[in-house]
């Protein structure tokens, strides 16, 4: 490769990585300050939702956008994702109350189901295994960095200026990458027929869409459950049997029968549902239990993402010496640590016990995460690699999604039985205004319940943790990236069904 080559590389990473820092500090921003913004608009027993809406939507459109971008080509793909994302992030910033905050959320999510995976795509395209190894160091410390920068902007916006300021924020970030992408990224693409899968979308939105509600809801539906539960269970059959005869699926069931992508996949499930652990409920923990401020809950959220970059590092290199398998076992190992410590904390061990479970939660997710990426698109051939890296996209993010809906619903229901006569009591723990006007004794009665509502949510996140680990285990032994070709044949194949 010569230099001119190599600096055309150079510069569509650094895109790429613009591209992944603009919704990585977007969601380690918003994690901090939503507790405040919660108290701010009211409704906390909404809370879950501002997660799980951005990350429906994100897991849904993620497979679209995957598919179009094989179709048409990685760069319009990713200006329509990133004209979305400024959309959602001003109707989030005009919210006034939770409903339209989630509204706002649900529209983001959709732009960052097209930057995130179109950026992941185009960087298999640009990089052969070995070399996307190599680069994970790079590509984790821009989750990194914005994962420390964003807990400590949050705490700062959030004490200096009006709330919807955390929203606002994104949209010149987002604009300035639409323009360094618009003038560095070079694309040759071969343009396919083509038949987007619309009743696919319409599917797996009702069907994931039911689900969560279902997981976060069951206790306020009363006798719409039943029918709920009803037409997601057969919308997800429907879905899986359109899914094996429709020419070009949303989902390509043929992509499960690859070992390789199969296990990367469900690995993915369990990345998602583990870092929503710490990212959605350590924050309330160290708020509402403990009483510290957006800066403490900041802080503990910044050891996750400092573990997470310095572990992918080393996985980076541990993968091309050893294997894959070995990667995410050891990974595997620090998952189950750091969740175990989660679920054995209490108010005496404070904030740094928080941080360093929050720590090793990080460092297993950068070890695991890596060598599932690299693994599945080394399996995926070109002309499907944008619809497969999507799709492990899907699942990272439904994971996260299903994740925050499991442990919100585990916390609700221990909440509900210890504090019946309470409609919302985190909201009178983070509001410093409701928590002042407390009296001690119902202070602590109020604090106790919570922490052993989140302990009980914390511990239902280790049964996920030894699941990603499982799925690490499930990776071929010996495998381990090879300098296989980047660049996209001179003819491209049908898609497989």
């Amino acid at each position: 490769m010569d230099k001119s080559q190599k600096r055309a590389q150079t510069l569509v990473l650094i895109a790429c990585m613009a591209c992944m820092f603009m919704t990585a500090v977007e969601s380690t921003i918003v994690a901090t300050a939503m507790p405040t913004v919660a108290g701010a608009l009211g409704g906390y027993a909404l809370f879950g939702w501002t997660f799980a809406a951005y990350l429906l939507t994100q897991a849904t459109i993620i497979p679209i956008y995957g598919r179009l971008a094989d179709l048409y080509g990685r760069k319009p793909m990713f200006f329509s994702g990133a004209t979305a994302f400024i959309v959602g992030s001003a109707i989030c910033g005009a919210a006034d109350t939770m409903l339209v905050l989630i509204l706002g959320r649900a529209v983001q999510g959709i732009g960052a189901g097209g930057i995130v995976p179109v950026a992941q795509t185009i960087i298999g395209d640009t990089f052969t295994p070995i070399e996307r190894a190599r680069i994970q160091p790079y590509l984790s410390s821009v989750w990194g960095i914005s994962a420390i920068l964003g807990p400590i902007l949050g705490a700062f916006m959030i004490h200096r200026f009006p709330w919807p300021v955390i929203f606002w924020f994104n949209i010149p970030i987002a604009v300035a990458v639409m323009a360094l992408i618009a003038v560095l990224f070079k694309e040759t693409h071969h343009r396919m027929e083509h038949r987007l899968d619309v009743v696919g979308a319409v599917l797996l939105v009702i069907s994931t869409g039911g689900l969560l509600l279902c997981l976060m809801q069951a206790a306020h539906l009363g006798d719409l459950l039943a029918p709920i539960v009803a037409v997601t269970v057969i919308s997800g059959a429907v879905l899986v049997w359109h899914e094996r005869r429709t020419p070009e699926p949303l989902l390509p069931i043929a992509l499960w029968s690859n070992k390789v992508i199969r296990t990367c996949n469900l690995g993915s499930l369990g990345i998602g549902a583990s870092s929503m652990g710490v990212s959605v409920f350590l924050p309330t923990y160290i708020q509402g239990v403990l009483g510290r401020d957006a800066y403490a809950a900041g802080t503990s959220l910044a050891f996750m993402s400092i573990g997470w970059p310095v572990a992918s590092a080393i996985a980076g290199r541990l993968m091309i010496r050893t294997s894959y398998r070995l990667t995410a076992t050891v990974g595997g190992f620090f998952l189950i640590g750091g969740s175990a410590m989660l679920a054995l904390i209490d108010p005496a061990k404070g904030v740094p016990w928080c941080s360093v479970a929050a720590f090793l939660v990080g460092a297993g997710l950068g070890l695991v995460n890596s060598p599932f990426m690299v693994a599945l698109q080394d399996a995926a051939p070109w002309n499907v690699r944008g619809v497969a890296t999507a799709s492990n996209a899907f699942n990272r993010m439904f994971g996260a999604a299903l994740g925050t809906a499991i442990l919100g619903a585990t916390m609700n229901w221990s909440l509900m039985r210890s504090l019946p006569d309470m409609a919302d009591p985190v909201l009178s723990l983070v509001d410093p205004a409701l928590r002042e006007a407390l009296a001690p004794e119902a202070l602590a009665r109020i604090s106790g319940a919570v922490a052993d509502a989140l302990i009980l949510a914390f511990t239902a996140g280790i049964v996920i943790a030894i699941a990603a680990f499982l799925a690490g285990r499930m990776l071929p032994p010996g495998m381990k990236p090879t300098d296989g070709p980047r660049r996209p044949p001179p003819k491209p194949e049908a898609a497989p069904n």
